[in-house]
C-alpha cells in the first residue's frame, strides 16, 4: 500500500504512480490500483501489486515424460530390419544404440526441477510518484521463494 499525502496543507495536482521490476529473468510485472490520486487535505492510497510469473513460464522447454521411454524403442526399431547378412552387426549396433540411449536417460533421472525448491530470487521494484515539477521515487525489494 502506497499513501499519498500532503504536507503543510492542500495538495490539489494529481500525482501519477509508476513502478518498474529489476532482476533475473523471467520478470515480475507490477501494476497500482489506482495509478493517479490527489491527495486534497487527507491521505490517499493506491495498492502496489507485484504478480510473479507462474511455473509454466519459467520453464516452457519442458518434454513429455513419455519421450524418454520412446526414443529408445524408436531407435531400436531403425535398426531392427535388414537382411540376414548384416543382421548380425545391426543388432550389435541396436544393442549399443539402445544401450546408450539407457544410460543417458539414467543420467536425467533426477526427476522434473520444477518440483523441487526453487532458490528465491529477489527482485527491485522501483516506485516513481511525479506530480507537476516534482519527483520522487523510492526501492522495495521482494523475494520470490
Amino acid at each position: 500500500m502506497i499513501t499519498i499525502s500532503s504536507v503543510n496543507g492542500y495538495w490539489e495536482t494529481p500525482v501519477d504512480l509508476t513502478c518498474s521490476v529489476a532482476g533475473p529473468s523471467p520478470l515480475p510485472t507490477c501494476s497500482f490500483s489506482e495509478p493517479s490520486v490527489t491527495p486534497g487535505s487527507s491521505p490517499v492510497a493506491s495498492t502496489l501489486t507485484v504478480n510473479m510469473p507462474t511455473l509454466a513460464a519459467l520453464d516452457a522447454r519442458v518434454l513429455p515424460r513419455w519421450i524418454s521411454f520412446a526414443a529408445p524403442f524408436a531407435l531400436g526399431l531403425v535398426f531392427a530390419g535388414g537382411s540376414y547378412r548384416g543382421r548380425k552387426g545391426r543388432q550389435i549396433l541396436c544393442m549399443l544404440v539402445v544401450l546408450a540411449a539407457f544410460c543417458i536417460a539414467q543420467t536425467g533421472c533426477g526427476g522434473n526441477a520444477m518440483n523441487s525448491k526453487a532458490n528465491p530470487q529477489s527482485y527491485v521494484v522501483r516506485v516513481i510518484a511525479n506530480s507537476g515539477d516534482i519527483q520522487l521515487a523510492s526501492q522495495v525489494t521482494v523475494t520470490m521463494q
